[in-house]
């Protein structure tokens, strides 16, 4: 059955066959095989997007001197800035344009759910994307081959994995009755992500994303079902989904409930090729559409080889953490969702919290479903939660003590607080980590006066239907521009070269040199314990013979380089850097700035900032006095190319060019210098460019050039290392968490007097920027506000994390909101009322002049109508108690 083991697919409208393929190979390796395409850029490594049979890169679409529109629109238009992430942006753009010639605003912004840009800026992007009209006749034609292929078994393996892809389910099930661990994969977000971070190895893995048998969408109105193909893509399950609720009108409230959740469910790539059925054996207890459909009642059809088809109910399904209630030889094949009887009051919503809105995991997911009666009792309820249990579930305290209420009495919250309480007081340590109020989101998503059903606000003119671009007005001063304008130079370039360069692909990063004769590739050796003692690191199961780098008696930091493995290929030495057995001894870490106050962790050089009067004596006179604790948590720089380098040693008198992704070009080339012996005239550091920058990318970044040049000092060959995505942000710090132990003199009319503060930085395991960090976010820490006497501490201190490094500064907000509360004031009076004027001096003694904040405020405020806001919310927070 299974007879051919050749890949057949086109890329760029060119036929590609290619025999004996690698099973755990992936199509970016193969294009960043080939010597021109460079616009298609490595990411996260988790392979979200999928694979189809005809595959565009965007060198394709056009060149610098001949581009297509839509690069040609991002490059007039400043849709780049770093430029990492515009070759996606530009394809997921085209991909959008040749599926709906003339979107709407709202699907461009969909379409670009999955693009992620730290620096530019959407607004640029849509713009361009706006700006032109599309003709698709002159786009490359789909393969006429491809509409006449019939699909076929196939498989493709070696002796360390085997890959198949049945085509019926008859097949899949067969295959699934032989081999019971098989790994079944449609989207395969979770399993990349099993193979890629955690390296975990699946020796068999079948592809379903071909049987047509598992997909379809079917209303039942006379069954009163729905019936959903377990591969069916989510995206057009959210198409389906809106057309049944638009057929069936309240009957459909589920299907209502099902597409809320699936639009902000991770990004348009990757619902494309996700599953329904993968959802659910992946078992995740943050899963977005589970609760969907355990509060639905929906009953999963699964078929085995001994069993043929058989239910499983969805509220059974799941019975711990990742495990579930199914045979190791069935298959998903369908859901059935049953619709409510007609003239059924019946109450559907569904709910998702996560760190932002679109494509992120979720914090907590809910979903309940409430029948009532004529007169609003509760006869039939379900709420179902994801992100607070090991496993997906309902809440059946609750429902018990919601049962016979009236759903729209405001004591029916209250009555069933309790229970609620009790069923919500945990959180697994295997799931993700939340914010401090978690036990709190259930409680509101389920509230009966929170599910838009009694009440709801009039529309407010500050949450439009449709996105609104807005305007941006380029004011020029002649008068300082003026002199400029004198002819000192002849000829003339074209400005929107280097843009055309990056909307085409041609722009070069470290990843897309050309590979050089001899090179090598680097993988690191990374610390797995935040503080231990190094016993033992044996290289062996990863080098025949050689010696490690940089062993050292101890690590400091989860993530901490021990030594660096090189070979032949990337894919070899990041094999082997993990079969690097290291041996430790763990000792007790100091994770947190509190654990660290504890154990007087500092480094030794604190700051100081006085400004006015000694403590003893400001704190006397004063009409209130508060004091506490302010705390602001780390961040991350998440740059979308990761920390490269790239060394080439010379044959001449210890030369060596260095290539690095760095914004400390010079400190680099000092740092190399010292770990190779050689002068610093003799190491010619080079930045072409950056796909991101930000305080990630300057102290931190020179420790990966370091390591390659002592590398290639040793075995005399040019070598390199991109980072991958987890070692990245292992590796290259972040924004310091902060805390503050303040003491506030305040006057009773709300005027700040005096300030006496202990502020506490988490710098990590090395000092790095830290005391500069410490330093700036002293002299800042007033923000915009007049305090006549200050007194502040700073004390950096040493704990067993990642190296933090500058990230911005620091200032006094939190300070004046729990003022605002204490004192009973708008927190906006109070700011108003501190301000500083002009010609007031800074804590450094800086006097103010041209201090246009006071201006700047006025003028948001008028802008955007917000005291209007301001008097809605406060109405609906006093109608809505």
């Amino acid at each position: 059955m299974y007879t051919s083991s050749s890949l057949h697919f086109y890329l760029n409208g060119t036929k590609i066959t290619l025999t004996n393929v690698d099973p755990e190979a992936t199509l970016l390796d193969f294009i960043h095989s080939q010597r021109k395409p460079k616009g298609t850029k490595l990411g996260c490594g988790e392979g979200g997007c999928g694979l189809t049979k005809h595959v565009i890169t965007i060198e394709v679409l056009g060149t610098t001197a001949n581009p297509h529109p839509l690069q040609e629109r991002i490059a007039k238009l400043h849709g780049s800035q770093c430029s990492f992430c515009t070759c996606g942006i530009v394809m997921s753009l085209y991909a959008l344009l040749r599926n709906s010639c003339d979107p709407e605003m709202v699907q461009l912004e969909g379409g670009l759910e999955g693009n992620l840009c730290q620096c530019t800026g959407y607004k640029p992007i849509l713009d361009a994307a706006k700006s032109f009209s599309y003709e698709p006749h002159t786009e490359i034609a789909y393969p006429p081959a491809l509409r006449k292929y019939t699909k076929q078994p196939i498989f493709y393996g070696n002796e360390k994995k085997v890959w198949l892809r049945p085509t019926a389910i008859e097949h899949l099930v067969e295959l699934k009755h032989v081999y019971l661990s098989a790994k079944i994969v449609a989207g395969s977000s979770v399993v990349r992500v099993e193979v890629k971070f955690k390296h975990e190895k699946h020796g068999v893995s079948v592809y379903v994303g071909d049987i047509e048998g598992l997909k379809g969408f079917s209303i039942y109105e006379g069954k009163g079902e729905v019936v959903i193909g377990g591969n069916t893509s989510l995206t057009v399950l959210e198409v389906a989904c809106l057309e049944g609720h638009k057929m069936l009108g309240k009957r459909g409230f589920v299907l209502e409930a099902i597409r809320k959740q699936l639009k902000y469910f991770a990004g348009r790539q990757i619902r494309n090729t996700a599953t329904p059925a993968g959802n659910i054996v992946t078992a995740l207890p943050i899963s977005d559409l589970n609760p969907v459909l355990i509060a639905s009642s929906t009953v999963i059809t699964a078929q085995s080889e001994t069993r043929d088809e058989f239910p499983l109910p969805m509220k059974e399904f799941f019975v711990a953490y990742r495990m579930m209630a199914f045979p190791a030889d069935a298959i998903i094949t369908k859901l059935a969702i049953p619709l409510p009887v007609e003239a059924t009051q019946e109450v559907i919503k569904s709910y998702k919290q996560a760190k932002r809105k679109d494509d992120d995991i979720a914090i907590v997911t809910a979903r309940f479903r409430v029948v009532l009666d004529e007169s609003s009792v509760v006869t039939g309820i379900s709420l179902a939660y994801g992100g607070m249990a090991p496993k997906t579930h309902e809440a059946k305290n609750t429902m018990e003590a919601l049962l016979g209420k009236k759903w729209f009495d405001n004591t029916t919250p209250e009555d069933a607080m309790p229970q609620r309480k009790k069923e919500t007081q945990t959180r697994p340590s295997k799931i993700q980590e939340g914010p401090n109020n978690l036990k709190n989101s259930p409680l509101a998503l389920t509230s009966p006066g929170g599910s838009q059903t009694n009440r709801k606000a009039p529309p407010s003119p500050a949450c439009p239907a449709e996105i609104k671009l807005g305007t941006q007005e380029q004011q020029i001063d002649h008068e300082v521009i003026e002199e400029i304008h004198r002819g000192i130079s002849h000829g003339s370039r074209d400005n929107d070269d280097p843009h055309k360069q990056i909307a085409t692909g041609e722009a070069e990063y470290i990843d897309d040199m050309p590979s050089i004769e001899g090179q090598l590739f680097g993988s690191l050796v990374l610390s797995k314990k935040a503080h231990a003692k190094l016993v033992k690191v044996v290289f062996t199961p990863a080098l025949q013979g050689g010696e490690p780098f940089f062993a050292k008696d101890f690590v400091h930091s989860h993530g901490q380089s021990i030594g660096i493995v090189y070979a032949e290929s990337a894919a070899i030495a990041q094999a082997a850097a993990q079969l690097v057995d290291v041996q430790y001894g763990e000792l007790p870490p100091i994770l947190t700035i509190s654990k660290a106050i504890a154990a007087r962790s500092f480094f030794p050089h604190g700051k100081m900032l006085i400004r006015g009067k000694p403590t003893a004596e400001t704190f006397k006179d004063r009409d209130f006095v508060y004091e506490g604790i302010s705390r602001i948590d780390g961040q991350g720089y998440f740059n979308l190319e990761t920390n490269a380098a790239a060394v080439i040693p010379r044959s001449d008198d210890r030369e060596m060019e260095v290539w690095s992704s760095t914004r400390d070009i010079m400190e680099m080339q000092e740092f190399v210098s010292q770990v190779t012996g050689a002068p610093s005239p003799r190491i010619m550091a080079k930045v072409k460019r950056m796909g991101g920058g930000f305080g990630g990318k300057e102290s931190r970044s020179v420790q990966l050039a370091c390591i390659l040049a002592i590398a290639a000092k040793k075995v005399g060959r040019p070598i390199r290392c991109i980072l991958n995505c987890d070692e990245d942000m292992m590796t290259s710090g972040q924004r310091n968490p902060f805390q503050a132990h303040s003491k506030v003199g305040v006057s009773k009319e709300g005027m700040l007097k005096v300030l006496d503060a202990d502020v506490y930085s988490n710098a990590g395991y090395s000092q790095d920027l830290n005391g500069a960090v410490m330093g700036r976010a002293l002299t800042h820490m007033d923000s915009c506000y007049w305090i006549p006497h200050l007194h502040l501490r700073g004390h950096v201190c040493k704990t067993n994390t990642h190296s933090n490094t500058a990230f911005r500064q620091y200032n006094a907000e939190c300070i004046l909101t729990a003022i605002a509360d204490h004192l009973k004031m708008s927190v906006d009076k109070l700011c108003l009322k501190n301000l500083y004027k002009e010609g007031q001096l800074t804590p450094f003694l800086e006097p103010l002049e041209d201090w246009h904040v006071p201006q700047i405020i006025t003028q948001l405020k008028d802008e955007s109508d917000y005291d209007a806001r301001v008097q809605q919310v406060e109405e609906f927070n006093r109608t809505h108690k």
